[in-house]
């Protein structure tokens, strides 16, 4: 099952995964940290699975009536009801490695005789160090240096994990939106070839009733194809549109992604 799966990752985190040395302290303390989280979350699943999943088709069934949105819906709130350990786990790494990063440019700032002054919106000022500073500095950033790697080990595997349940459920999401938002009166018409639906107003010649005093026009619109009804009837779908990016950029700093 899933915590059995969570549990096997952690595993392998612990004996040199991808053949990489990491420091086994710190290792041996984060694995003891999540083993005693999945615990907590394997007796949350039995109590979820004891008391919803048997009666999980019968309430999707019952929603279907008020709308397969609804369903939808619930689905996807259900996806998240049962994977917020993950998304636990997940902030766990990220704000650590997030503030081990953090800490790391600060010291090697200070390592570079710089400072950064919040009175003047962030600007980075000449701060010169003595020596006992210096070796503080230092040795605390060659510390931080050498722990990153284990951190990053643990952020890497439980952002992918979560990075593709958050995909999953904006999937669903967009999904649902798509589905909220078709068009299906815009598209009967359409169909039926009501006048209703109309395109570009064209004005054209009409030489055959034309004459040296006058000069008549034909007005007409032009038809409109079902792409082009479908994106104008869609228009707001993009701002549920996710940006690799930015989620590309959230990644790298730490930051966390919901």
């Amino acid at each position: 099952n899933l915590t059995t799966w969570i549990k096997s990752i952690i595993e392998w985190l612990l004996h040199a995964p991808a053949g990489l040395k990491l420091n086994q302290p710190l290792v041996d303390f984060l694995a003891r940290f999540y083993f005693y989280h999945i615990y907590l979350w394997s007796g949350y699943l039995e109590a979820l699975v004891i008391t919803v999943v048997p009666y999980l088709y019968q309430i999707l069934f019952i929603l279907c009536f008020f709308g397969i949105s609804l369903a939808i819906g619930a689905i996807c709130d259900f996806i998240r009801i049962l994977t917020i350990h993950l998304y636990c786990f997940y902030i766990y790494a990220a704000r650590l490695f997030n503030w081990q990063i953090r800490l790391l440019i600060i010291l090697f700032r200070l390592f570079c005789g710089k400072k950064q002054n919040p009175l003047r919106n962030n600007r980075l000022d000449s701060h010169l160090c003595d020596i006992d500073q210096l070796f503080i500095v230092t040795l605390s950033f060659t510390i931080l240096l050498f722990l990153l790697p284990s951190i990053f080990m643990y952020y890497a595997v439980f952002t992918s994990i979560w990075t593709v349940t958050m995909l999953t459920v904006k999937l669903i999401q967009y999904i649902n939106q798509f589905l909220l938002q078709i068009p299906i009166y815009e598209f009967y018409l359409w169909f039926t070839g009501s006048r209703i639906i109309r395109g570009t107003p064209r004005l054209a010649i009409n030489y055959a009733d034309s004459t040296e005093d006058t000069v008549c026009f034909n007005f007409y619109f032009d038809s409109v194809s079902f792409i082009t009804l479908y994106r104008v009837c869609n228009i707001r779908l993009s701002s549920y549109s996710l940006s690799f990016t930015k989620l590309f950029l959230a990644i790298l700093k730490g930051q966390s992604i919901v």
